[in-house]
């Protein structure tokens, strides 16, 4: 079950995958479809005079195509940028222009080069093809991009259309694309599971409740036909709209591009042709113009061709009277009055009046002679046709009037000799027939509505074959997913305008392209469901009766053996009736958990021989015959083992009796294996507690002594009845300062045990070192009850720490500080001495004579020497004094915090002295000398070396005059100049 559930769920991820991926490619191929189509009617005149550099931005065409893209940027949902873009020779990708307004701060102004481009899009430029890349990530998002090439004709140039979609829009299509699968594989995952779980369980439901589920074979045929069904005809209704699809974008795309080319060829050469037709000329009159115009009668679409020559208020008069005579009759500027009328144009500086106007019925004909430049819309296009100096077009009213249908004009300025505009010349032509003619033939195939669209405004509505609700109309923009409804859209740019050709199906192409196969397959597939659910039911109908007589021939038998299993099968404790040979006839459940031997297998078979499960089985034979002739045995221990080989224990009762018509024996069990081990535990536990050399000690939450072991009896000297109920203060030799009672605390709190050395005092009042170790012991909801400490005696620890500390700093042989030790205090005396103002003197002794001693009576009497020098140094300074062994038999003696140099000298002459009494060595008086210098601080130095380096010379110097007989170890010394602390001085003879 789980391997199909598994299987079901991972074949719909699979689905959505490929769903995902299709609609990943359809809306790549959508894309490259839409950029090719507004790649198409781009103006590649208006390109060609582009730079790619900043004197664009004053050139009109650029300033027109700026206008276009910003118009069309919003056509798509999920679009931001429009762009185009260009490559340079030495390869950087460049931007001509973009739809983002002037100025603002995503824009990329001519020539700025895009570093962020994507390798992909090269083929562009490199290949002349499309692109489509992402996503992708530059400065301003990331996003899934179009490339069009739009390549010039004439010289091979390429530059390219971009359209820009948020990545983020674009994952979320391609996301919903796979909803469907992976919601249908769930759905029928879980009838699956639903089912499975159902027909299971069915087997132990009561038969009352069981009559509700007997028949759901046959309801999930029903749900799992239906559901196949859905979704068959869902797959089949997508392809059918597929297909669908494929056949509007064909037929959409004939019709949007028949469109852009009447436009642009027909409409924009007639434009050309006019314009040119009268640039060529010196002076057109009436006659000529309208031969030229009745071409245009050919040509599908165009309205009206217009002359608007431009006229200057000292020439209106003249202008008037040869327009008069041409015309045979009265010709005059009009202007419309608020009357709707006409009246004598006002005085200004210059007039655009209609003078030639094609169709031309010279009776019927209200546009000759009015200034059209006076309505706002026409002013606006001709100043723009005037400024750019190129052909533009625009929607204005015909005739100008504020109440007249709108019109596509087109005005082609006209300039004479020195840049001076003679005029316009003007094409007009209706948007409703444009589009009927363009869709003659196809109006119930398709249905399209042509929108001029404004940088900044509101999208207006020219003309449509058919419209919705009046608040319906709305241009929706456009969807490029496959979801979307079917709907194209063709951007046609047009001489400074942006329109929008939007195409629907109309109902003749759904009666073409029905989409029925889908409704089709989902009645076919509920009929064959609703058969196949039937033939299901009809057969578990037929097992039901069976099942009944079935049931019926068993009831009695099963009566029969009831009572018995009820009473045995059912007991919450193993029981077993075995043959007198060890034949196993019937076990429960619990047996089988507690032998781990299942009862269908151990029944029939002689337990004492096919399976292990007693410990000792040559004692079972004589456990039968007891059992004989005693009828019954209670709560006797049996030690059993399993097939894996584990022990256990169990409470065995027994009871002869007749099963059947043969000899049995009934055996009960109760499992006392958990019991055996935790008695074993505890008895281990207990041993350990007592035997252990460390002092162990159990205190409830409180901190009351509950139980001690032999140990701590020991370690304390108390016995437990003495202790019990009492705090554990009593034991403490140290008062704890509060900072060790927290970190105590936080550390039982935090991990539940802390560790540490303290001070106990032993029941005879001595204290003694102890390394403690305090755990909580929780219960089962990790409430602490109790607390255990461990304690071990370190008093030989500690003894044989300081016994190592004491060798780091002293002389082994005399006792003596060593050389370490020495500085250590002399650094400590120069401080004091540097604090207090007082003086410290460092004397340097070097015993005569001692090699001599050495030499005859050995080393062992001059150590001895040694020790007895060093004690006699000891008893002749004070306290406060230090006197080190500095090595060999040199010593140094520091005298610290004299007042004056008359102290330090007493002390020199106090030392001196110690030579002056024999040593007594093994019974031998022995004489020797010493040579010694002195040096004081402030006066030698300020450090300690300076200090011994000052008194080893001065030693050496005295030394050298007891070799020679000139001096003597002890003598006065004698200061030389100021004898004031902290002044220095020489010191001879030291």
């Amino acid at each position: 079950m789980m391997v199909t559930l598994i299987t079901v769920l991972a074949t719909g991820i699979f689905a959505g995958w490929l769903s995902m991926r299709e609609e990943d490619g359809y809306m790549r191929s959508e894309l490259v479809r839409h950029a090719r189509l507004f790649a198409e009617t781009v103006n590649m005149d208006g390109i060609r005079t582009l730079k790619g550099n900043v004197s664009d931005l004053s050139r009109p065409e650029y300033r027109r195509l700026k206008d276009q893209f910003a118009a069309a940027a919003g056509i798509f949902r999920g679009s931001r940028f429009l762009y185009l873009v260009g490559r340079r020779p030495g390869g950087d990708v460049f931007f001509y222009l973009d739809s983002e307004k002037p100025g603002s701060e995503d824009e990329s102004p001519p020539g700025q080069v895009y570093p962020e481009s994507d390798p992909r899009f090269l083929p562009v430029f490199e290949e002349n093809r499309p692109v489509v890349a992402g996503p992708v990530s530059d400065r301003w998002g990331t996003w899934v991009s179009a490339w069009y090439p739009v390549v010039d004709p004439a010289s091979g140039a390429a530059a390219a259309i971009g359209i820009d979609f948020d990545a983020e829009y674009w994952r979320q299509a391609v996301r919903d694309a796979a909803i469907l699968p992976n919601i249908v594989a769930a759905l029928l995952a879980a009838m699956l599971y639903a089912g499975f779980i159902t027909i299971k369980g069915r087997e132990t439901m009561e038969e009352d409740t069981k009559l509700g589920f007997r028949h759901i074979e046959a309801v999930l045929v029903l749900y799992l036909g239906i559901l196949v069904s859905l979704v068959t005809a869902q797959f089949m209704h997508g392809q059918d709209l597929k297909r669908q699809r494929e056949s509007f974008e064909s037929l959409s795309d004939a019709y949007s591009t028949e469109l852009n080319l009447r436009i642009h060829r027909v409409f924009g050469q007639s434009l050309r042709a006019l314009g040119g037709f009268i640039e060529a000329s010196d002076l057109i009159t009436r006659d000529e113009f309208h031969v030229f115009a009745g071409y245009f009668s050919n040509t599908p679409g165009v309205e009206s061709a217009l002359w608007i020559p431009a006229v200057n208020r000292k020439d209106r008069m003249s202008f008037e009277k040869s327009a008069g005579s041409e015309y045979g009759g009265e010709f005059f500027i009009r202007d419309r009055n608020g009357e709707g009328g006409f009246s004598a144009a006002g005085d200004r500086q210059n007039y655009f009046p209609v003078l030639y106007s094609w169709p031309d019925v010279p009776e019927n004909n209200i546009l000759l002679g009015i200034d059209p430049s006076r309505d706002i819309a026409w002013e606006e296009a001709m100043a723009k046709a005037a400024e750019s100096g190129l052909a533009t077009a625009s929607v204005v009213p015909f005739p100008p009037s504020a109440s007249s249908s709108p019109r596509i004009a087109a005005f082609r300025p006209v300039f004479g000799g020195g840049g001076i505009l003679e005029g316009y010349a003007v094409l007009t032509l209706k948007p409703d027939f444009l589009v009927n003619t363009v869709l003659d033939g196809g109006q119930g195939l398709i249905s399209m509505r042509l929108w001029r669209f404004m940088p900044d405004g509101e999208p207006r509505l020219l003309t449509g074959t058919s419209f919705p609700a009046p608040e319906e109309i709305h241009f929706a923009r456009k969807e490029v997913s496959s979801g979307g409804d079917l709907c194209s859209i063709r951007p046609i740019l047009f001489l400074g305008e942006t329109f929008i050709a939007e195409v629907h199906p109309g109902d003749g192409f759904y009666t073409r392209h029905p989409s029925h196969t889908g409704w089709i397959t989902l009645v076919s597939g509920i009929l064959i469901t609703l058969t196949m659910a039937f033939l299901v039911q009809s057969i578990a109908r037929r097992e039901e009766i069976l099942e009944k007589k079935v049931d019926q021939r068993t009831a009695q038998l099963r009566e029969s053996e009831s009572r018995f299993r009820s009473l045995i099968e059912d007991a919450p404790f193993p029981v077993a009736v075995i043959t007198p040979d060890g034949t196993v006839l019937f076990s429960n459940a619990q047996a089988a958990v507690f032998f781990g031997v299942p009862a269908a297998s151990a029944i029939g078979k002689n337990f004492t021989e096919e399976y292990s499960i007693l410990e000792h089985p040559e004692n079972f034979p004589g456990f039968a015959e007891s059992l004989r002739s005693m009828g019954s045995i209670r709560g006797r221990e049996a030690h059993f083992r399993k097939p894996d080989g584990s022990s256990i224990w169990g409470l065995l009762s027994a009871r002869a009796f007749l099963f059947g018509e043969r000899e049995a024996i009934l055996v009960a069990l109760q499992d006392i294996t958990e019991r055996k081990t935790l008695m074993d535990r505890l008895q281990l536990s207990s041993q350990i507690f007592s035997t252990t050399s460390e002092g162990i000690l159990v205190t409830n939450a409180s901190g009351v002594i509950e139980d001690c072991n032999p140990a701590f009896e020991k370690l304390t000297g108390y016995s437990l009845e003495e202790i019990q109920g009492k705090k554990t203060e009593m034991f403490s030799a140290q008062k704890e300062s509060r900072e060790d009672l927290e970190l105590y605390r936080r550390a039982i709190m935090e991990n539940g045990v802390w560790q540490g050395e303290m001070w106990n005092r032993h029941k005879n009042g001595e204290p003694y070192p102890v390394w403690a170790t305090v755990s909580s012991v929780k219960d089962a909801q990790g409430v602490t009850t109790h607390y255990a400490t461990i304690l071990t005696h370190i008093g030989a620890i500690k003894d044989e720490q300081l016994r190592l500390g004491h060798l780091a700093s002293h002389d082994l042989l005399t006792g003596l500080p060593n050389r370490m030790l020495l500085l250590d205090r002399l650094e400590m005396g120069l401080a004091r001495a540097k604090r207090n103002g007082s003086l410290v003197a460092v004397i340097f002794i070097d015993l005569d004579g001692f090699k001599e001693v050495n030499d005859a009576y050995g080393h062992e009497t001059g150590d001895i020497l040694l020790a007895s020098v060093a004690e006699r140094f000891s008893g002749s300074i004070r306290e406060q004094d230090t006197a080190a062994r500095y090595g060999g038999d040199e010593f140094v003696i520091v005298l610290d915090g004299f007042p004056g140099i008359e102290d330090a000298n007493a002390a020199f002459h106090r030392i001196s002295l110690a030579f002056c009494v024999p040593f007594d060595v093994r019974g031998m008086a022995l004489s020797i000398g010493g040579s010694m210098g002195m040096s004081l601080f402030p006066m030698d130095g300020n450090d300690a070396g300076g200090l011994l380096s000052k008194a080893d010379t001065r030693m050496y110097r005295e030394k050298k005059k007891n070799k020679t007989g000139s001096g003597g170890a002890a003598g006065k010394v004698e200061a030389r100049g100021a004898p004031n602390r902290g002044t220095g001085g020489v010191f001879p003879g030291i």
